[in-house]
């Protein structure tokens, strides 16, 4: 393979990238017919969002300390790797706020 710009770009990216993204487009165009808005996502779909899920497994769902998470993921900061979790307390918070907002509004109803 040799060494001009087309080459470069293609390694730099890799080819499970590349496969992903077929993937999701091919998902796609299964479920056109059926859910547009998700065939929709998918097409706007990156890799990166499968980065971002794992992320969001260690750190949220299976509660890995903070460090070992950095580490797997390769961030140079812990407070990149500490942003998954305060994400899940900022939407659990919203989350609680409609809840309490919901009760109020059926007590005053009553």
């Amino acid at each position: 393979m040799g060494k001009n710009s087309h080459d470069v770009v293609q390694v730099g990216f890799g080819i499970n990238a590349i496969q992903t993204c077929r993937i999701f487009i091919a998902a796609a165009d299964r479920i056109e017919k059926t859910d547009h808005a998700g065939a929709a996502r998918l097409r706007s779909a990156s890799p990166h969002w499968l980065r971002h899920g794992y992320a969001r497994q260690l750190v949220v769902d299976h509660q890995v300390p903070l460090p070992a998470a950095q580490a797997l993921l390769g961030h140079a900061s812990v407070q990149t790797t500490a942003g998954y979790y305060r994400r899940k307390v900022f939407m659990c918070s919203l989350e609680y706020g409609s809840l309490i907002a919901k009760d109020s509004g059926r007590r005053n109803s009553t």
